[in-house]
C-alpha cells in the first residue's frame, strides 16, 4: 500500500520537471559582442535583457522597499573594471488592487555599465562575469527570486595619442572588431 503513494509522487514530480523544462525563461541576457576598451580610457557599454511575454520585473530602484529590484553586478579583470551601472527608468504598471504603479520593465531593455581600463591593462581579450539578480512577476503571482550569469567579452588595445576623454560622460564602446588588434602590427 505504501508503494501507490510513493509512485503517484515520483510521477507527479516528473510531470512537473518535463513542463518545466519546455517553459521558456522568464529573463534572458543577450551575450554582447566583444566591446573594445583603449588603454587608459572608459567607456560605455549596453547590456541587454529580454522579458518573457507576459512577465515582468522591477526597476531599479524599486517602487517599494519591501520589492526585489534588479541588480546587476560585474567583476572585474586585472587592468579592467565595471566602475558604474546605469539603470534605464522602468515603465508604469498597474495591479489590480492597488492604487501607486510600480516601476518595472518587460520586453527589452538595457543597462548600461561604465567600463575603464587602466593605463596599465595588459592588451588583449579578456572576460568581465557577473550577475544579474531580479524576480519576474506577471499579473497574478512571482516566481522566486533568481540570478542568471553575465559575460563581458572585452579586448583591450594600446593607448593612442588622442586627447584625454571626458571623463563625465564616457562614449559608447566600439565594438572590437573595429579596433586594430596588436598582433595585427607589422
Amino acid at each position: 500500500m505504501r508503494k501507490i503513494p510513493a509512485l503517484k509522487t515520483v510521477l507527479f514530480l516528473l510531470c512537473c520537471a518535463s513542463v518545466r523544462a519546455e517553459i521558456e525563461p522568464a529573463v534572458v541576457v543577450n551575450i554582447p559582442q566583444p566591446v573594445g576598451l583603449t588603454m587608459g580610457e572608459s567607456c560605455r557599454a549596453d547590456i541587454r535583457f529580454h522579458i518573457a511575454p507576459g512577465f515582468h520585473i522591477q526597476a531599479n530602484p524599486a517602487s517599494e522597499k519591501f520589492l526585489i529590484a534588479a541588480e546587476l553586478k560585474v567583476g572585474s579583470t586585472t587592468g579592467v573594471q565595471a566602475v558604474k551601472v546605469i539603470y534605464p527608468s522602468g515603465k508604469p504598471y498597474r495591479l489590480k488592487g492597488i492604487n501607486k504603479p510600480l516601476s518595472v520593465y518587460g520586453g527589452d531593455f538595457s543597462v548600461g555599465l561604465i567600463l575603464t581600463a587602466h593605463p596599465s591593462a595588459k592588451p588583449g581579450a579578456s572576460e568581465l562575469k557577473g550577475s544579474f539578480r531580479f524576480q519576474a512577476c506577471d499579473e497574478k503571482t512571482c516566481l522566486f527570486p533568481d540570478k542568471i550569469s553575465v559575460i563581458v567579452p572585452v579586448q583591450v588595445s594600446k593607448a593612442s595619442k588622442a586627447p584625454p576623454e571626458n571623463k563625465k560622460n564616457p562614449k559608447p564602446c566600439v565594438s572590437a572588431a573595429a579596433i586594430k588588434r596588436d598582433s595585427d602590427d607589422p
